[in-house]
């Protein structure tokens, strides 16, 4: 089964050995202050069974047998951050991938080595996602982002 979307509302399904993750529709959740990222929060799963019914209705009665939790690193675009930091000469940053970090960590390694290297990237222009971005205001837009 291929990974399974429904942009609308952020849900995905997602095929596993022997079983299957859904999960999706808590994208614009805030975790609360002080909340431990390995507490699972239940509260969502309504949500995820609405979501689950309506758009692969053969999984609307599915077990559900466990959850997980984590941080995501989001960011206000919803693009990682990319390049270096003016203000601290050296420091690079690769962060805010919202777990596509491991997908993109290939393309990435290359990216920044090439930059750090040779002073500009390289293999693709990734200055649109240096951290400036959010003082200037020049957000680009996702909306495929879980």
């Amino acid at each position: 089964m291929p990974l399974v979307v429904d942009v609308d509302s952020g849900w995905y399904a997602h095929a596993r050995a022997t079983e299957v993750l859904l999960g999706g529709t808590d994208r614009n959740a805030l975790i609360p202050d002080g909340t431990p990222p390995s507490d699972a929060d239940w509260s969502g799963l309504d949500a995820v069974q609405r979501a689950t019914a309506h758009r692969m209705p053969i999984l609307a009665g599915a077990k559900i047998a466990r959850a997980y939790a984590g941080a995501r690193t989001m960011t206000p675009d919803n693009h990682a951050i990319l390049g270096p930091v003016p203000s601290h000469p050296g420091l690079f940053l690769a962060t805010g991938f919202s777990g596509y970090g491991i997908m993109h960590s290939p393309a990435v390694g290359i990216l920044l080595a090439e930059w750090i290297t040779e002073g500009e990237p390289r293999t693709w222009d990734a200055r649109p996602l240096m951290l400036e971005r959010f003082a200037n205001q020049q957000l680009p837009g996702e909306s495929v982002v879980f």
